[in-house]
């Protein structure tokens, strides 16, 4: 739920479904707008502006995590933060028409914030998130890759998170995987969304070099 405050007015900007990895508790991508029913988001709009104002937050952005148990229909607050999802920025701004910074900016400079719901390009969006669970070796997409992607998808905005040797087997130790790039992509609906990102996936490659177990240490190599 992410939302800003405005002298003490609270706003709702709106809700990113969070979808896991089976089986794990690792983020596979965050999916706007909600598709939950509307009277559970209702709810979780009204619990979070109770949440935000009892903490005496009064001007800035925030967002607030909440889980909906939909076998008991009941929502249970997890954390509210003083601050903007970062991430989410642009989801908003592929469906609303509004980046969440934009709000941000306006809130900083004493203006009202200019939010034009359902103004934007897209009719969904979403934030995938690519993730290894075997600590195999990951590489940044070459120059052709990236030049494909810019002329067939411009809207796509893709970060690589690339890590070696001791970074990359800490945070699998830690947390059985590691997150090593995140795609923001929008669609027509839900589906044409699913499957552009799909089209991505055919073409930018991360997977350019083998795993060679070597007396206890890893050797990285490239296939001839």
């Amino acid at each position: 739920m992410d939302g800003y405050a405005d002298n003490g007015d609270i706003h709702i900007v709106g809700i990113v479904d969070a979808l896991m990895y089976p089986g794990t508790q690792a983020f596979r991508r965050f999916e706007y707008p909600s598709m939950l029913p509307q009277a559970v988001q209702d709810r979780m709009a009204t619990l979070s502006a109770r949440a935000v104002q009892a903490l005496g937050f009064n001007h800035g952005c925030f967002n607030v995590e909440l889980v909906w148990d939909d076998q008991a229909d009941k929502i249970q607050l997890i954390e509210v933060n003083p601050r903007l999802a970062a991430q989410f920025g642009d989801l908003y701004e592929r469906v609303d028409g509004v980046n969440t910074y934009q709000l941000l900016l306006d809130l900083t400079l004493g203006r009202p914030p200019r939010a034009r719901p359902a103004r934007g390009e897209f009719g969904a969006a979403a934030s995938f998130v690519f993730r290894e669970f075997n600590g195999a070796i990951k590489i940044a997409p070459d120059r052709a890759q990236i030049a494909w992607l810019g002329a067939n998808y411009p809207d796509a905005l893709l970060h690589t998170y690339i890590k070696e040797g001791n970074s990359r087997w800490r945070e699998v130790k830690w947390l059985g995987s590691y997150r090593y790039a995140v795609l923001n992509l929008g669609g027509r609906d839900r589906q044409d969304m699913l499957s552009r990102y799909d089209n991505v996936c055919k073409q930018i490659r991360f997977e350019k070099k083998q795993d060679i177990d070597v007396g206890g240490y890893v050797a990285e190599v490239r296939p001839k």
